[in-house]
C-alpha cells in the first residue's frame, strides 16, 4: 500500500504496509495520560458593562468578582434583571405584551413576565472576562501547549500574562488557542467572552437566539490545557468506502521542529467501543517531517468487518501514534463501517433502504441553558426518541457538543447537523454579508471536530435562508462541501431552495398543513380519509425528499410542568397562561384541556406521519416537534414537555406503533360510513426495519368499544422486502351485519411480528333515523318571540344557531375554529387560523346516548366543527359549563362552545351552533348527532341545571 503525501512541507520516505482487520469513521482526539491539565473550579470574573476592557488593557490586572467554570454567567446568577428594556437576542412577532393591557401587571417593575420564551432570571448581553493562575510543570518543558474550550459561548480572545494569543468565533465546536512553548512557571490566563452577536447569523438561530437556549456568557464543558510534543497529529479523517471494504485514512502531521525526523508511525486498531483486544498493529519506517503534511492511505479490511446502522450500530477504535525526536503524540479515534447514500429519491445506509423518521432538536435545555456536554445526557434523549419509534434527529440551526455525536454513534440514531445559522428576518445569506464567510469557516470547523461520527449523515447550511442570491450561494456551498467531504448527503438548506447541487431535498410542501393554509389544509378544509399521499411530488423530483418540519400541532400548557423548572430559566409565560384561565374562571378545566388537546394533537401526528410512510419514493420526515418549543411565543407543539418527558395523553408504545420501523398502513377512503355499505380498505406495509419478512402474514379485526371483534381476516403468506410494501392485504366487510351507530377500531398487524401493529378509528352510522320531530319539542334557527313565549309556557326548545350569527370576539374578532390543535402557535404566525384545540364533553351525557363519541375531538368531530361556528359564552354567568365546550387558545383562554343548554323562564333550552338546520341535506354524522340531541330534547333526562336570562342566551349572537 501506498502512502500519498501532499500540503505546505511533504512528508519525505513514508512507505506504509498498514494491514488494517476493521477501519471506518473517527471520532474525537485522546492524548496521552498526563498530556492535560484541567481548568475546571474558580476563576475570576467581571462584566465589562460598557465594553472598555480591551482599552483599558483587563488582561493586564487582576479581575474583581468570581465565578465557577464550566459554568455560565446566568447558572451563577450574575446579571441585569429582565425589565420592559431588556434587549433580547431574537425576533417577537407579536409585540402586544408591550402595549396591550391585558399585560399590563406582567411590565410592573419586579413583576416582569414575558409570554414569548422563558424567561432568564438575570441577562448579560456583551462581553465578560475570566482570568486565573496556570502553572505549566517541569515535565511539560520543550512542549507545545494548546488551551481547549469546549463550548464557549460566543467569540472568545485570550492573553497569557499580557500577551495576546488570538481569537476563536465558533458556535457548534471547541475554541483551541495555540499558547506555544512555555517554560515551566506561572502564568496568568485571561479569557474574554463576549456574547454579543458578533457575526449576524439570523437573530433567531437556535445557536444564539433566547427562544430556546437563551444568549447566555460563559465556558461549559471540558477547560484544559493540552501538551503535545513539538510534532504533533493535527487531524486524522476517515472516509470508508463500504462496498468495497475499504477506507481511505487521511492524516494532518503538523510540526515546530522544520527537518525532525520521525521515528515511528504507528496504529492499533482495537475491537468495540471500549474493548482492548488488538486486531492490527503497523509500523512504518523513519522519515522526515518539513513542517506539515497531509498523508492518505488507502487501507484495505477484511470481508467479516462488522458495519454500523440504526440496528447494529458497531463500533471500533483506533490508537494512532507518532514518535518523533519530541516525544511520541497519540490520537484515539472512535469508527464505524457505513455508506450512507441517495439512490433514485430514497436514502440507503449499507445497502438497504433506510425512512428518516425523525424529530427536531432546537437546544431547549430549560435546567442548563446550554446543550449537555456529557454523554449520559444525550443517551438519554437519543433512548426517549428511539422509544418513540424514531431513528433520526435534525439540529435545527445548531451544532451540539461531542457528546451527542457519541450518544448516536453508540445507539444508533442519524444525524442532521446543521452550520448553527438561520440566515433569515435580520440578515440575508449571499449578499456578501460576514455570515457568508462565517459559514463556510463554521462547516469546515464541524467536519473536523465531528466529521468521522457515523451518526453524522447529513449537513444542509442552516436553517429556511432569506436573500436574493441565497440560491446561487448555496450551489456553490453545496458543491464544494459534497466534493470535500463524501461520507454524508449535502443539500442547500432546511425547507429549501430546491437546487441542482442538492443531493436531497429538505421541503415543507409534503405535509398535511403548509404555512398560512388555516381553515382550508386536507386536515380541516376535507373530509378525513387515509389514502392521500404525496406520490406525484415526489416522482417529479430526482434525489430524495424529507419533509420538513411536519406537524406543528400544538396541546394546552400543562401547567404541572412549572415546576420542574429548577434551572434559572423559568416559565413565566405559563405563568401568565394560567392567571389568565384563572381570570376566567376556568383554573378547574386545566388538566382536562390537556388531556383532550393532547389526544388529537396525537390524532393530527398520526395522519402527518403515516402521509409520509405511504408516499411511495419518499424518504423521510422531521416533526416539528416531538418535544415543546419553548420560544417564537411559545409553541407547545409536543407529546413530551422540554425536558422529553410524557404530559401523560400517549405513550411510546401507543405513539411507536404508527412511528416505528415496521407500520402496517390502511388506505381508508373514509372514515365515516352507514350500515349497508361495503368497507374496502387496501393495505400496505413501510417495512424499514433490518431486514425482509419471510412468510409474513397480514392479520385484521375491526373491533367494537366493547372490545370484541365483530369480523376478522387474514391474509396469505409473503416475503416482505425492506421498503413500503403495497397491496399487503384488503379489508373487505359486509356492514349490513354491524352494528350501527357505532365506532370502530380497524387493527392490522403482521403474525409473529408483535411491534408491527397499528389501528384507525372508522364510524357505522344507520342509513337512515327517524326526521319527524318529536312531540314537545319546538326547533328554531331564531330566537324570536314565539320561540321566547314557548319557553315561559314551560316548552322544550332546540335553537340551531347558524354558525354564521355566531357573536365574534369585540377585540380579535371571529373564533376560527378547525378541526386540527393550533398549528405551531397563533402569536408567531400572525393569528393563523385554526384557533382553537378540539372540543371537550362527557360521553356519558344523555345528549350523546345516540351519538359515541370520546371527552375529546375525533374523526366524526370533523363533520360538525368544519360546519360550526365557537360561541363565545362571556356573556352569561361565571362558571357556567357547555354540554360541548371548544377549547381556546391558551393565550386568550376564553369559554367557548358548540353546544349547551339551560333552564329559561319555566322552559327547557338546548343551543347549538352546528349547521343542522335541514335534516334531509345532512352528512351521517350531523343527520345523527341531530338526531340525538332531539331524542334528548324528548326525554325525561333534559333537566338542565343552570337558569339564565333571555338577554344572557342572546348574548352567543350578532345583535
Amino acid at each position: 500500500m501506498e502512502a500519498l503525501s501532499r500540503g505546505a512541507g511533504p512528508l519525505r520516505s513514508l512507505t506504509v504496509a498498514w494491514v488494517v482487520g476493521m477501519l471506518l469513521a473517527v471520532a474525537g482526539p485522546r492524548g496521552l495520560a498526563g498530556d492535560t491539565l484541567g481548568l475546571a473550579g474558580t476563576w475570576a470574573m467581571e462584566r465589562d458593562l460598557a465594553d472598555v476592557g480591551l482599552q483599558q488593557h483587563w488582561q493586564a490586572r487582576a479581575l474583581k468578582g468570581r465565578i465557577r467554570l464550566p459554568g455560565s454567567l446566568p447558572l451563577a446568577g450574575v446579571g441585569d434583571q429582565v425589565t420592559t428594556n431588556t434587549v433580547w437576542t431574537g425576533g417577537i412577532v407579536d409585540r402586544s405584551w408591550f402595549t396591550a393591557p391585558e399585560y399590563a401587571r406582567f411590565r410592573e417593575p419586579g413583576r416582569v413576565k414575558v409570554p414569548f420564551w422563558l424567561q432568564p432570571e438575570t441577562v448579560h448581553v456583551g462581553p465578560a472576562w475570566y482570568q486565573r493562575e496556570l502553572i505549566i510543570p517541569e515535565d511539560w518543558r520543550g512542549r507545545r501547549v494548546v488551551l481547549f474550550l469546549e463550548r464557549p459561548h460566543w467569540e472568545t480572545r485570550v492573553w497569557l500574562d499580557d500577551r495576546f494569543v488570538g481569537t476563536a468565533n465558533a458556535l457548534g465546536t471547541p475554541h483551541e488557542h495555540e499558547l506555544g512553548v512555555l517554560a515551566p512557571g506561572r502564568y496568568r490566563l485571561t479569557v474574554r467572552v463576549d456574547n454579543r452577536m458578533v457575526v449576524d447569523v439570523g437573530e433567531n438561530s437556535h445557536s444564539v437566539s433566547d427562544h430556546t437556549q437563551g444568549n447566555w456568557n460563559g465556558i461549559v464543558g471540558r477547560l484544559e490545557l493540552r501538551a503535545t510534543p513539538l510534532t504533533w497529529i493535527e487531524d486524522v479523517q476517515v472516509f470508508p468506502e463500504w462496498a468495497a471494504r475499504r477506507v481511505r485514512v487521511r492524516c494532518a502531521l503538523k510540526t515546530l521542529s522544520p527537518g525532525a525526523p520521525i521515528l515511528r508511525l504507528t496504529c492499533r486498531v482495537l475491537e468495540g467501543a471500549t474493548g482492548t483486544r488488538e486486531i492490527a498493529r503497523v509500523t512504518p519506517a523513519e522519515s522526515v517531517l518539513d513542517r506539515s503534511a497531509d498523508v492518505e492511505l488507502m487501507v484495505e479490511l477484511g470481508p467479516e468487518a462488522k458495519a454500523w446502522d440504526e440496528f447494529a450500530p458497531h463500533l471500533h477504535r483506533a490508537v494512532v501514534e507518532v514518535q518523533s525526536v519530541s516525544g511520541t503524540d497519540r490520537r484515539e479515534v472512535t469508527f464505524g463501517l457505513r455508506e450512507f447514500r441517495a439512490v433514485g429519491t430514497q436514502f440507503e445506509m449499507n445497502g438497504r433502504p433506510v425512512f428518516l423518521r425523525g424529530t427536531l432538536e432546537c437546544s431547549i435545555f430549560p435546567k442548563t441553558g446550554h446543550p449537555p456536554v456529557d454523554v449520559a445526557s444525550w443517551r438519554r434523549v437519543m433512548k426517549v426518541l428511539q422509544g418513540h419509534g424514531l431513528n433520526h434527529l435534525r439540529f435545527h440551526s445548531h451544532c451540539p457538543p461531542e457528546a451527542a455525536f457519541e450518544a448516536a454513534d453508540e445507539l444508533g440514531v442519524y444525524l442532521h447537523v446543521e452550520a448553527s445559522s438561520w440566515a433569515n428576518q435580520s440578515t440575508t445569506l449571499g449578499d456578501g454579508k460576514p455570515v457568508d464567510t462565517w459559514v463556510y469557516e463554521e462547516t469546515e470547523r464541524i467536519l473536523r471536530h465531528y466529521g468521522n461520527h457515523p451518526s453524522f449523515v447529513l449537513m444542509p447550511y442552516g436553517n429556511e435562508p432569506a436573500g436574493a442570491r441565497h440560491a446561487q450561494y448555496l450551489e456553490k456551498w453545496v458543491t464544494h462541501f459534497k466534493a470535500k467531504d463524501p461520507r454524508r448527503l449535502w443539500t442547500s438548506g432546511a425547507g429549501w431552495p430546491q437546487i441542482a447541487a442538492n443531493e436531497w431535498h429538505s421541503t415543507p410542501d409534503p405535509r398535511v398543513q403548509a404555512w398560512g393554509e388555516g381553515l382550508n389544509s386536507r386536515i380541516n378544509g376535507k373530509p378525513p380519509e387515509t389514502v392521500t399521499d404525496y406520490r406525484a411530488y415526489i416522482a417529479a423530483r430526482t434525489v430524495p425528499v424529507v419533509s420538513h418540519e411536519i406537524g406543528q400541532w400544538c396541546v394546552y400548557p400543562n401547567f404541572d410542568e412549572i415546576r420542574k423548572y429548577t434551572g434559572y430559566l423559568k416559565p413565566r409565560n405559563f405563568e401568565i397562561f394560567r392567571e389568565t384561565l384563572e381570570a376566567n374562571g376556568l383554573a378547574s378545566h386545566a388538566r382536562r384541556f390537556l388531556h383532550a388537546s393532547g389526544k388529537l394533537q396525537a390524532l393530527c401526528y398520526k395522519e402527518d406521519i403515516e402521509s409520509a410512510l405511504r408516499t411511495p419514493g419518499m424518504a423521510g420526515f422531521q416533526l416539528l416537534d416531538l418535544h415543546d418549543f419553548p420560544g417564537q411565543g411559545t409553541a407547545l407543539v409536543g407529546v413530551l414537555d422540554p425536558f422529553w418527558e410524557e404530559k401523560g395523553y400517549v405513550t411510546p408504545a401507543a405513539f411507536r406503533r404508527f412511528s416505528g420501523a415496521i407500520v402496517p398502513l390502511a388506505r381508508l377512503t373514509r372514515r365515516v360510513w352507514t350500515r349497508g355499505e361495503q368497507l374496502t380498505v387496501d393495505l400496505d406495509l413501510a417495512n424499514y426495519g433490518g431486514a425482509p419478512l419471510p412468510d409474513a402474514r397480514v392479520r385484521w379485526q375491526l373491533i367494537g368499544d366493547h372490545g370484541r371483534a365483530v369480523v376478522q381476516g387474514e391474509g396469505t403468506p409473503r416475503t416482505m422486502p425492506v421498503g413500503l410494501v403495497t397491496g399487503v392485504g384488503r379489508v373487505s366487510v359486509d356492514l349490513t351485519a354491524v352494528p350501527a351507530p357505532a365506532r370502530y377500531r380497524l387493527a392490522v398487524g403482521i403474525k409473529g411480528v408483535p411491534q408491527a401493529e397499528n389501528d384507525w378509528d372508522l364510524w357505522v352510522y344507520p342509513e337512515t333515523v327517524a326526521t319527524e320531530m318529536p312531540r314537545g319539542v319546538r326547533v328554531t334557527t331564531e330566537l324570536e318571540a314565539d320561540s321566547v313565549a314557548e319557553l315561559e309556557r314551560g316548552g322544550r326548545v332546540l335553537w340551531l344557531v347558524s354558525p354564521k350569527r355566531v357573536r365574534p370576539d369585540p377585540k380579535r374578532g371571529p373564533v376560527a375554529l378547525g378541526f386540527s390543535s393550533i398549528f405551531w402557535n397563533t402569536a408567531w404566525t400572525g393569528g393563523q387560523a385554526p384557533h382553537t384545540l378540539g372540543i371537550l364533553c362527557d360521553p356519558r351525557h344523555p345528549a350523546f346516548a345516540s351519538f359515541p363519541t370520546e371527552a375529546h375531538s375525533n374523526w366524526q368531530w370533523w363533520y360538525l366543527v368544519r360546519n360550526g361556528g365557537a360561541m363565545l359564552l362571556d356573556g352569561l354567568p361565571r362558571g357556567f359549563e357547555p354540554t360541548v365546550r371548544v377549547i381556546d387558545d391558551w393565550v386568550t383562554a376564553r369559554s367557548l362552545a358548540l353546544a349547551w343548554e339551560a333552564r329559561v323562564g319555566k322552559g327547557r333550552l338546548f343551543v347549538c351552533s352546528v349547521d343542522l338546520d335541514d335534516a334531509t341535506a345532512l352528512d351521517p354524522v350531523r343527520r345523527q348527532f341531530r338526531a340525538s340531541l332531539l331524542q334528548y330534547l324528548a326525554s325525561d333526562a333534559f333537566r338542565p341545571h343552570a337558569r339564565l336570562t333571555v338577554d344572557e342566551v342572546r348574548s352567543v349572537v350578532r345583535r
